[in-house]
């Protein structure tokens, strides 16, 4: 479904890093459903006292190996009926927190399927369909991250990365493939490394980024500058304006990766402090790159 909102382009940018109360209170209110409906069954099963058949999922199994795997959220968990474990649909819990919970329950939701009746239980005997339960969650899990402009999507091998900006996407998706496997290699960490949810792995591919800027200066052989030189003459195609310009940017680029904090970490060096400072310098170095490339080797 779609709402008004959708249909008229009115939806929120998603730009937020933040999951805060509302968010976190559907998502909580998710997997507790998703829990007493039995879909977490298959890999935490509730039997039948009858036999070996599976009626439900057992919440108490659910909750340890949660707090097993997801530490943190052990303070972040309430105590219900039955004096067992419930989330706290009222208390976000720390952003990389809740982006584990959700990876934990993708890993192990299904969709239960009704089967068998027992009368004398009053319950189904469930078998369970693990991709349709997968679908289900994650387009649950990306409708709440997209209502509430958060940058995050869940995608189907069960990661969280972040979208990029529709305005980027076709530059971030161009090829950036050279006769230098090197240069391929750095360039394929940096693409994938950006999209992860943390700032340290963010940070991590605009300095692998850097490293591909600065092999691919060096590929048309001989001294850097010389063969920099002729990258900038190929790609400005008799321009001489524009020759200057690709320059200037060049040197540019230079002084910044010189300056900051991406490849060297003496004392004095500026470090990327946001995620807005990141998205600049990957998407300056990205736009350069993506001219030069087809002139390379």
């Amino acid at each position: 479904m779609k709402y008004f909102t959708d249909v008229e382009g009115k939806t929120r940018l998603r730009s937020s890093e933040e999951i805060g109360e509302g968010a976190w209170g559907g998502i909580a209110a998710l997997i507790e459903k998703s829990i007493d409906n039995g879909s977490f069954g298959e890999s935490f099963p509730s039997n039948c006292p009858d036999g070996s058949a599976v009626a439900g999922a057992d919440r108490s199994t659910f909750f340890s190996m949660l707090r097993a795997e997801v530490p943190e959220i052990e303070t972040e968990l309430g105590i219900g009926k039955g004096n067992l474990y419930v989330l706290h649909p009222s208390r976000p819990p720390d952003v990389a927190v809740v982006l584990d919970v959700i990876q934990f329950c993708y890993a192990h939701v299904a969709k239960p399927v009704r089967g068998k009746y027992h009368s004398y239980f009053d319950h189904h005997h469930l078998t369970f369909d693990v991709e349709t339960g997968q679908v289900e969650f994650r387009t649950r899990i990306n409708r709440i991250f997209a209502r509430n402009g958060i940058v995050f999507e869940l995608e189907h091998d069960g990661m969280i990365r972040r979208l990029i900006p529709v305005e980027i996407e076709d530059l971030y998706k161009g090829s950036f493939v050279t006769p230098d496997a090197d240069f391929n290699k750095l360039m394929q960490d940096a693409m994938s490394a950006f999209r992860a949810p943390g700032q340290p792995q963010r940070e991590r591919a605009v300095e692998k980024l850097w490293d591909a800027w600065e092999r691919l200066k060096t590929l048309q052989g001989g001294h850097k500058k010389t063969s920099a030189g002729e990258l900038l003459d190929r790609a400005a195609n008799d321009n001489p304006k524009l020759r200057q310009v690709l320059e200037d940017e060049a040197l540019s680029l230079t002084r910044l990766g010189n300056d900051f904090r991406i490849r060297h970490h003496e004392v004095g060096k500026v470090a990327l402090t946001t995620s807005a400072h990141v998205d600049y310098v990957f998407y300056r170095m990205l736009s350069l790159i993506s001219l030069l490339v087809p002139h390379a080797g």
